[in-house]
């Protein structure tokens, strides 16, 4: 019944009257109430052919057939208002007509007279109902005083008709009363469910609000630090690096003082890499754009390239770097061997930073699955207060901190979100004077193959004397990067040419007997990709067969198949490993396969795990305790909102759809689920009008699905 009432609603009622709630009840009552009395219309009408009540019997087809007009304006965009106003005058017509045929005051009909004006009272403005009352009442007082004064009202009732209508006036006016108090307890209830949806939205925006205030007065606290050990960090390198140019530029330097200087200058580059890197990597935390890769690797190798490139560090503070292997750890292990590296050079470089005698030791070890790695020095070590800070983005443990061993303090903050995604935690012993300990424990699956990794082919003198003479076309627009390519294979590849083009039209035109082309994908006028086409489609053989080698800062997965698929034969990352050049070079020159060691990233709008608990996490500023109780408010509110909203859906209340995927929007977005929040979003707007059930039930099944999917994710964090 309740799914042919909804049915009707959803024929009647134009998709304008469902965009507010307070309009859409209101034209749901109208509907109803026209519905209603067209049924007590025909129940009329049929007893009045019964019992030959032939005036009464053309009124009742008058009733029907303007309350069914009204019903088809209404429909058909006729304003609330109108409908509203031909139903009240058209009823208290009918009521009036019947009173005169049925004895006046003493009729059945005078009780109808009561009701006529409560569809505008409770539909109209207040002038309306008040103008429908006084006009019910003033025809109420005038037929109660010709009875009185024995007016002389048609007396040819058919008694049992009379009988017969009395009783069904009776119930008729209950019926009325009964559904005046339903309307008005559906209208509490939907405000107690709104009171409860608007708790709901409150809790979540006190909660949002009070984390940005805390935000903003940290942000603005630590904004000037922050410039300023900025400044500092960079400036240094550079300042190191200009100085020392200007110098061999300007000086006669011996050989030795040269190499020194460059020794110097490579360093210094280094760092400054470093620091750019730290920052790019935050921004990726913030915006919940990190992948973790599954691949196969040596964890032995990881923490002997990390040893070795600490060892130049620590000899030159004149301490020890110790490192104590557990040789019963597999050879081979599944796992991300870029975010291990990253995380324990942060740690190393920062445990040598901080120590000035002693040593700083780096242990691996096995226990039960996990690898627990720990790294401990003999440094400054640091108080409880401190401690508390330094997990924090652009925070040290002091501000003389930062004065003394400079440093950006985003080492240990990136390395506690990069473990943080793989499920693991930074563990501190540490005492002021005593030194630090720092461990965290990996579950890395063993490989199914045994065998150690391959390395990476390296680039002989005989192969390169295989190059000897070769031409090349080297199409790139930025100077700079003309210059680095062009010496490094001059330098490599005896009596190579290299023809140089700005664009790929230049090189388009200068093609001509090349052995092959380096062809940059960023450039004016005609890119890589069009140049690449142009080159396999429209050149005539053998020169769209030239091996292509396309150069690129960006290798996304996207990018890196598009290069492939355009009929390149390789794709070298910018700024590129010079032996992994020569290596490819070879083997496409001498007619074997492209061995590209290239990784290309996943793009990053596309997301691997329904839910992205640092979007959260960012949000709450690591406070694990904030974060797990906003998982738990989401874990129980988001399954009575699903099942709020499907009950909505299958009872057409569009209003109710509507509010529920706001309150659920907002819950979503928290939790990183920005594709799902972005389904609440389209349901939030189809709800405005113009839409099609099927579309709101599909994009429901699939957010419920999401929903679902996001669960299991959640309670593994509380």
């Amino acid at each position: 019944m309740i799914k042919i009432i909804n049915n009707l609603h959803v024929f009647f009622i134009p998709p304008k009257h469902w965009r507010e709630e307070d309009e859409f009840r209101k034209a749901k009552m109208l509907v109803n109430t026209l519905l209603l009395s067209i049924l007590f219309g025909f129940f009329y009408f049929f007893n009045t052919i019964f019992f030959e009540m032939h005036y009464i019997m053309y009124n009742m087809i008058f009733c029907v057939c303007t309350f069914s007009f009204s019903l088809i304006l209404f429909k058909y965009g006729a304003s609330r208002t109108i409908v509203a106003n031909i139903f009240s005058a058209a009823a208290l017509f009918c009521t009036v007509f019947d009173i005169y045929f049925s004895k006046g005051l003493f009729g059945w009909s005078f009780a109808w007279l009561s009701m006529s004006p409560v569809l505008a009272l409770l539909l109209l403005s207040k002038e309306y109902g008040y103008f429908w009352l006084c006009l019910s009442a003033a025809l109420g007082i005038a037929i109660g005083l010709l009875s009185l004064n024995g007016f002389d009202f048609p007396n040819d009732i058919n008694p049992k008709f009379f009988t017969l209508m009395t009783v069904n006036a009776g119930i008729g006016v209950i019926l009325i009363m009964f559904f005046i108090a339903s309307v008005m307890y559906n209208a509490s209830n939907r405000s107690l469910q709104k009171l409860s949806l608007k708790n709901q939205e409150i809790q979540w925006e006190k909660a949002i609000a009070e984390q940005q205030r805390y935000r903003a007065e940290e942000s603005e606290k630590f904004k000037q630090q922050f410039l300023a050990n900025m400044s500092h960090e960079i400036r240094t390198p550079m300042n190191t690096i200009i100085g020392l140019t200007n110098l061999m530029m300007e000086q006669n330097l011996t050989e030795e003082q040269i190499k020194n200087h460059l020794k110097i200058i490579q360093i210094s580059s280094s760092n400054l890499q470093n620091i750019i890197t730290d920052v790019l990597d935050i921004s990726k935390i913030e915006a919940g754009k990190v992948e973790l890769e599954k691949i196969e690797f040596s964890i032995k190798n990881v923490v002997d390239s990390v040893y070795q490139t600490s060892l130049y560090r620590a000899a030159e503070k004149k301490i020890q770097l110790h490192l104590n292997y557990d040789n019963t750890i597999a050879t081979l292990s599944i796992g991300d061997p870029t975010k291990l590296t990253q995380v324990l050079s942060n740690l190393v470089s920062n445990a040598i930073k901080f120590t000035h005698d002693g040593s700083v030791t780096m242990k691996v070890k096995k226990e039960d699955a996990k690898v627990v790695f720990t790294v401990a020095d003999t440094g400054i070590g640091m108080t409880p207060e401190q401690v508390n800070v330094i997990f924090e983005p652009f925070r040290q443990a002091d501000a003389s901190t930062s004065r003394k061993y400079g440093g950006t303090g985003l080492g240990l903050f990136i390395s506690k979100q990069l473990l943080a995604l793989q499920k693991s935690e930074l563990i501190i012993d540490t005492a002021p004077g005593k030194g630090t300990s720092l461990s965290f424990a990996m579950e890395y699956p063993e490989s199914v193959n045994k065998s150690t990794e391959k390395a990476i082919p390296t680039v002989t003198d005989e192969m390169l004397a295989q190059l000897k003479g070769l031409k090349i076309l080297l199409a790139e627009d930025n100077e700079f990067n003309r210059i680095v390519a062009i010496e490094t294979l001059e330098f490599k590849i005896p009596g190579v040419t290299i023809d140089t083009a700005w664009n790929g039209q230049e090189a388009i035109d200068k093609l001509n007997r090349h052995d092959l082309v380096l062809m940059d994908i960023q450039m004016p006028e005609v890119d890589g990709y069009d140049a690449t086409r142009k080159i396999r489609n429209d050149l005539p053989a053998p020169f769209n067969a030239v091996p292509i080698i396309a150069l690129t800062a960006s290798i996304i997965e996207s990018d890196y198949k598009k290069c492939l698929a355009l009929g390149m034969n390789a794709v070298i990352a910018k700024p590129f490993n010079t032996n992994e050049l020569l290596l490819t070079i070879y083997n496409l020159v001498k007619g074997k396969p492209a061995t590209n060691n290239i990784k290309p990233t996943k793009d990053e709008t596309q997301e691997t795990k329904t839910t992205n608990i640092e979007t959260l996490r960012f949000f709450c500023e690591n406070d694990n305790e904030r974060v797990k109780k906003y998982i738990r408010m989401y874990l129980e509110s988001t399954p009575k909102n699903l099942g709020k909203l499907k009950k909505s859906l299958e009872e057409k209340d569009f209003i109710n759809v509507k509010s529920t995927a706001h309150v659920l929007k907002t819950h979503l977005k928290y939790m990183g689920m920005k594709e799902t929040a972005q389904i609440a979003e389209n349901i939030e707007k189809k709800c405005n009008g113009g839409y099609e059930l099927k579309d709101l039930q599909s994009l429901l099944s699939s957010m419920e699905n999401m929903c679902i999917a996001s669960y299991s994710e959640l309670n593994e964090y509380v």
